[in-house]
């Protein structure tokens, strides 16, 4: 029993019995000889600044141009490894492990790289744990290689072995079975040397998602066993909430911040303002905010399921797609729970929807006896007062939080119903890029927001976001290319004929400008294949470029000030991977007045808007850690072992912001755990600040908490940065 900040007593699990086993391996490389067998491009270093423990290391150098081993450990007296070493790189990611767990004849049946996960700076020491589990009664051998480019140091292996019985031979070679997911019970870093499914049948295994949506076959701290339990949870919830003060005089009823020498004009409406060299938001009473908010914070629009569930829906829930896959699941009964999900390219249903399933709906009704929307919403005011959180982000279920009088955003998705699809193949984040110029799009932003106006002009509105990690084109100019290669009839190249008119005015100084042969508006609309090389030709790519994304956020932020003159336009939530999204945040700053990226790194003291931006405040829209010693198996988007860790992370994480002057808000996603078989596209991890049975995580709960009595303190008496920024984003690769 444990005892928190909260006072919560927290049920405790007892600790399983791990089979009988042996070291394989355990070496620090301090002997005269390593008892490891070591690649041929691998030696003993003793240099200070190389050397992880001791005096003396493993290095391996792949600097050759080839991928190498490091080193390898083989029994055949055992088929599962518990494998755990210290590795540093000395030369970025390219040193970062790959480690394989090989057959014996000699083909990998279980594979890690850890570069896009798990590394974090140059030259910090990092630890590699995981189980590795083999076929019964065969040679098994671990390989750990540095790919090519790469130079990295080894120290401290430790491989313990221990036998599983033949019976669960099934799951080494289990790909076909769990195709349907992205992660699954038996994945190396999850498995643990006492899961009693190293011992399992296949037919023992399934199915292995319980009643309530959760994993069976292990136990976690505050996992629901009953109906009772979740009953019990709700009890003691409210207890630790009406502990709490209903209000405080220190904060304003949008949470903002009242002090009698930082009071501002009040207008209403949510705005912007930078003080002392810091962005700040103001509530409607005039006084400073700095968002502590969850996306999809709301109960999953369980109240008013949509019928259609999916990647471009605005009311997106917990539920998990079970057609095909019908023996993961134990009980999914219910009409009022049963659903469809959209296809999407990463899911394993393609061409139509799948039926799915929604138990953290079920467990709503179980846990709190069918509530209605005035129940919620106060359940909701009360999680915020409990959890510190002052803002429904992205994707959140606005109508209650307007009920609950907590802040929230509006989100709506644009349908323009036409795609940059042509000859000349474009890949953006998620999706085709979309056609700006179809008059569906105008059509569809307007008609969503007039749908959900009298929420925008709330008071507790805090902004609205249209879309959300849009497909922006990587390389610049590529999305011109790609509509000068579609048809006669797209939108987009229609816009751009129109441009090169007016500016040219004749075919012939645009032929001459472009080195072009074209005859008619008509030949250049049918010409699929010419794309110009001359100086004027490529500048036109770019300003197309440029009158592309001007469009989206024009007719974007025209519609909402359409609505409420006075709501903010928040953007569209950019996903950050890569460098696609700078050209297009460097524009949108003309017409937002907040830049949202979804930002997953350790640390963001060195975050800024692209160059050339217009000054304007940073709001996270989405960021994360993950832990995977609960009942959820996935790694998105920062993985941190654990949940303790996961605390420690997130508060390192919200300090960091609340120090850089630019950034006003974060928005952790998301308000709940995904599901453990995945949602649309087999996300699935355990990212909530509630899982599956609607309980609260209250070792991150706290770290909320904590953070929102420190931060106004903080933000305001910060005279540099908090930390360093991490070298490397750890968005999706």
């Amino acid at each position: 029993m444990k005892k928190t900040a909260f006072g919560f007593i927290a049920m405790g699990i007892a600790s399983a019995v791990a089979p009988a086993q042996s070291y394989i391996a355990n070496e620090d490389f301090e002997g005269a000889k390593p008892t490891l067998e070591i690649g041929a491009q691998s030696r003993i270093t003793d240099a200070k600044d190389e050397a992880i423990g001791g005096s003396r290391s493993l290095l391996c150098d792949a600097a050759n141009g080839k991928d190498e081993t490091a080193f390898e450990v083989s029994s055949d007296k055992f088929n599962v490894f518990e494998v755990s070493f210290n590795y540093k790189t000395l030369n970025g990611a390219k040193g970062a492990p790959q480690v394989g767990f090989i057959d014996r004849n000699g083909k990998y049946t279980d594979f890690r790289s850890e570069r896009p996960f798990f590394l974090h700076n140059d030259g910090d020491i990092e630890t590699f744990k995981a189980l590795f589990h083999g076929r019964a009664g065969q040679k098994c051998t671990l390989r750990v290689c540095v790919s090519a480019g790469g130079r990295a140091v080894f120290d401290n292996v430790k491989v313990r072995g221990f036998n599983a019985p033949a019976k669960s031979d099934w799951a080494v070679h289990n790909a076909k079975v769990f195709a349907s997911c992205r992660s699954n019970p038996f994945k190396n870093y999850y498995l643990k040397a006492d899961d009693k499914i190293l011992s399992m049948s296949e037919a023992e295994f399934f199915p292995f998602i319980d009643k309530y949506g959760q994993y069976k076959h292990r136990d976690w701290t505050d996992k629901v066993h009953s109906d009772a339990d979740l009953k019990a949870q709700a009890a003691r919830e409210k207890t630790l909430a009406d502990a709490l003060p209903d209000s405080r005089p220190d904060r304003d009823k949008y949470f903002g911040f009242v002090s009698p020498d930082k009071k501002f004009a009040a207008t209403g409406k949510f705005r912007t303002q930078k003080i002392d060299g810091k962005w700040w938001f103001i509530t409607p009473d005039g006084n400073p905010f700095f968002a502590v908010g969850a996306c999809k914070a709301g109960f999953g629009w369980s109240l008013n399921p949509p019928k259609l569930d999916g990647r471009d829906c605005e009311k997106r829930t917990p539920s998990t797609p079970i057609e095909g896959r019908e023996k993961f699941f134990e009980k999914p009964v219910g009409e009022k729970y049963t659903l469809a999900t959209a296809p999407f390219k990463r899911s394993y249903f393609q061409g139509k929807p799948a039926k799915s399933f929604n138990y953290y709906a079920r467990n709503i009704d179980i846990k709190y006896g069918n509530p209605d929307a005035d129940f919620l919403a106060k359940i909701l005011a009360r999680r915020a007062k409990l959890f510190g959180v002052n803002l429904g982000g992205h994707l959140s279920e606005y109508p209650l939080l307007e009920k609950a009088k907590v802040p929230y955003t509006v989100t709506v998705y644009s349908a323009p119903e036409e795609w940059i699809d042509g000859d000349y193949k474009l890949h953006g984040w998620w999706q085709l890029p979309p056609d700006w110029f179809s008059p569906k799009f105008e059509k569809s932003v307007r008609e969503r927001l007039a749908e959900c106006a009298p929420y925008i002009k709330s008071a507790y509105c805090f902004g609205v976001f249209v879309d959300g990690e849009l497909p922006w084109v990587e390389k610049r100019a590529e999305i011109s290319k790609g509509v000068l290669s579609c048809g006669e009839t797209q939108s987009a190249k229609i816009a751009f004929w129109q441009m090169l008119e007016k500016k040219y005015k004749t075919l012939r100084n645009l032929n001459d400008a472009w080195g072009s042969k074209y005859e008619s508006k008509a030949g250049f609309l049918k010409t699929k294949n010419f794309f110009p090389t001359t100086e004027k030709g490529i500048a036109d790519l770019y300003d197309f470029e440029e009158l592309y994304t001007r469009q989206y956020f024009k007719v974007c932020r025209d519609a909402i000030k359409n609505i409420d003159k006075d709501a903010m336009y928040l953007g569209c939530s950019f996903g950050t991977y890569g460098s696609a999204w700078e050209y297009a945040a460097m524009i949108s700053t003309d017409y937002c007045e907040v830049v949202t990226a979804n930002i997953y790194r350790y640390n963001i003291s060195n975050l800024a808007l692209p160059a050339g931006s217009k000054d304007r405040p940073i709001l996270i829209g989405e960021y994360h850690f993950t832990p995977y010693d609960g009942g959820t198996f996935g790694i998105t988007m920062v993985p941190v072992e654990t949940a303790e860790n996961q605390a420690r992370c997130t508060l390192e994480f919200m300090r960091s912001a609340a120090h850089n002057p630019a950034v006003a808000g974060i928005d952790w996603f998301a308000w709940f755990d995904l599901p453990a078989t995945g949602r649309y596209d087999k996300a699935d991890s355990g990212i909530g600040l509630i899982d599956m049975a609607d309980t609260p995580h209250y070792k991150l709960v706290e770290t909320f908490k904590k953070f929102s009595e420190e931060v106004y303190k903080m933000r305001f008496e910060a005279k540099g940065a908090y930390g360093s920024g991490a070298q490397n984003d750890r968005n999706w690769h």
